[in-house]
């Protein structure tokens, strides 16, 4: 049955590709919410999350033809979402990219007592661990942290197993812990 969606989702980017507006709609309409969502949860309402909506609906239509049915469409979606979003905080102001990372550290805190974010006051060192984390791991820290997502969700999201998130948060936290151990 994966197979029939996936087949299905890799038609209808194709068609999108193609420049065929009602496939543009359904493609916008069944998954609206969730392009916005994530924007808003990381742009912020003050910091134009309807802009950076619009900004990655024109990077879908760009890059439709790029899309492989090796995951969820939904995940995809999800990813360059959040790609987008991280690149205009980085090159929009680089200090507000810090200060995101930060309302990470805050939230973490809360969340988990082991929290590689735990005890942090150096922004530059903050912002340069993150950095340095291999991509699935800097995305699933976003997922679970910023977007208060939960394992299933994540998994979900990117089409892993749970099992798979649980040790990319882990593997994570550790070479989060292992950059601090290093400037100590």
């Amino acid at each position: 049955m994966k197979v029939k969606n996936h087949d299905a989702d890799y038609e209808l980017m194709q068609r999108v590709a193609r420049g065929e507006q009602p496939a543009f709609r359904t493609l916008y309409d069944g998954h609206k919410a969730r392009v916005y969502g994530i924007c808003l949860r990381m742009m912020g309402k003050g910091r134009g999350a309807d802009d950076m909506t619009q900004e990655v609906w024109l990077r879908v239509i760009k890059n439709a033809n790029m899309y492989r049915p090796t995951g969820t469409l939904a995940a995809w979606l999800s990813q360059l979402t959040r790609n987008a979003c991280l690149n205009e905080m980085r090159a929009a102001k680089p200090e507000d990219f810090v200060e995101d990372l930060e309302s990470i550290a805050d939230k973490s805190q809360s969340m988990d007592a082991d929290s590689p974010f735990k005890g942090l006051t150096d922004n530059e060192e903050l912002e340069q661990a993150f950095q340095a984390l291999p991509s699935q791991q800097r995305a699933v820290l976003l997922m679970a942290v910023y977007e208060e997502l939960s394992h299933s969700e994540i998994a979900k999201e990117l089409n892993i197993s749970v099992g798979a998130v649980k040790q990319l948060i882990v593997r994570g936290k550790e070479n989060m812990r292992a950059h601090f151990a290093e400037k100590a």
